[in-house]
Parts: structure tokens; sequence; C-alpha cells
């Protein structure tokens, strides 16, 4: 599993993730 290294690294994956799946 992935596991971030800290809140902000979390936050900027969900980003990415959502904006990939919105596209």
């Amino acid at each position: 599993a992935y596991l971030p290294m800290s809140f902000d690294d979390r936050i900027a994956a969900v980003d990415v993730a959502t904006k990939f799946q919105e596209s």
C-alpha cells in the first residue's frame, strides 16, 4: 500500500489522482 510520508504528500497524490480521473 502507498503510505504518504506527510499529509501534504497525501493531498498532492489525491489531487493528481482526481485530475486524472476527471480527464
